[in-house]
């Protein structure tokens, strides 16, 4: 939940690669490793204030695609209607 919300609100989020997100530039996605996870880190503040503001609108636009109401509402009305 908490990830979703961080997208909602713009934020991109560092994931496990174990996780149900889907692909997007929001989520970095890391194995179970530290330095991994700081490296990617690291590099993401490497970006131009430029890059990292279109990643958090791609953040935003995965959050209204992926987790919005609607979505959920037209995953359960296909899971138990079809």
């Amino acid at each position: 939940i908490v990830g979703g919300e961080a997208l909602a609100c713009g934020t991109p989020i560092i994931h496990t690669k174990r996780t149900a997100f889907k692909d997007s530039q929001a989520i970095i996605k890391i194995s179970d490793s530290v330095s991994e996870a700081n490296k990617k880190i690291k590099k993401f503040f490497e970006l131009s204030k430029k890059e990292r503001n279109k990643i958090s609108k791609i953040a935003r636009e995965y959050a209204e695609a992926n987790l919005s109401d609607e979505f959920w509402q037209k995953k359960y009305i296909k899971f138990f209607l079809n």
